[in-house]
């Protein structure tokens, strides 16, 4: 039976990395061990700070306006600042605590590497990720996928995210892939969907927190062992 796909392009970070999971588990860490007899009251404050300058400073970041330094110290920076924290050299030892923490938790996405496995034997799999350069290369190696994956573009490597077309470009250009015969597969509505569709390639939205698709056109699966059946 002829496929209609010959190459798929995954995302990283809760894709197939669950990043969300190694994330709580290390700001949880960093409060207990930096933060509980602080200015902070509670865990929960901490992260009520946290989560909306850290979701601003990647929307930032991707749209080339700040470095990745300012991303990866600046979000506990400011996360102190707000409490009248003024103590740099807390926040660059959080953000190495941090990064390094999340990337060597090898936890995966349920089925993640089930998925994968079965996949290599019938498709060519790729990586694509805005994630920093050194961390997706360790979570890649840690959690024993690295093998897998032909084609790995990385923004940081391109000096181009996604959603915007050149990085899609160079993804397929990197691996000799046409758009007709790829796919992609990402958790993120815009920058793994929208930007795969606006540039002519077909994409299934991962649903990693269980939210429903912006467009029901769009193919979605809440369990990543769907994609087989989407795939048939």
């Amino acid at each position: 039976m002829k496929r209609k796909y010959k190459h798929l392009f995954f995302d990283l970070d809760n894709t197939l990395f669950d990043f969300g999971a190694s994330q709580k588990i290390m700001l949880r860490q960093l409060y207990n061990d930096l933060l509980q007899n602080s200015a902070f009251p509670s865990y929960e404050d901490f992260l009520t700070i946290y989560e909306p300058i850290n979701e601003r400073l990647w929307s930032e970041y991707k749209d080339h306006k700040i470095t990745k330094d300012d991303v990866k110290y600046g979000r506990f920076r400011e996360t102190l600042l707000a409490k009248n924290i003024d103590d740099e050299s807390l926040a660059r030892f959080m953000g190495e605590q941090f990064v390094n923490g999340c990337t060597d938790n090898n936890t995966l996405v349920e089925g993640a590497k089930e998925l994968i496995e079965e996949l290599f034997e019938n498709y060519e799999l790729h990586i694509v990720s805005n994630g920093f350069v050194e961390a997706q290369y360790r979570k890649l190696e840690n959690t024993g996928l690295r093998p897998y994956f032909k084609g790995i573009t990385l923004s940081e490597e391109i000096k181009t995210q996604k959603p915007h077309r050149r990085f899609f470009e160079h993804a397929l250009k990197q691996v000799n892939a046409r758009k007709s015969e790829s796919l992609v597969i990402g958790d993120n509505w815009e920058c793994d969907v929208e930007g795969a569709i606006n540039f002519g390639i077909d994409a299934v939205y991962f649903s990693y927190n269980g939210h429903q698709p912006r467009k029901n056109e769009v193919k979605t699966i809440f369990k990543l062992n769907e994609l087989l059946s989407v795939l048939e």
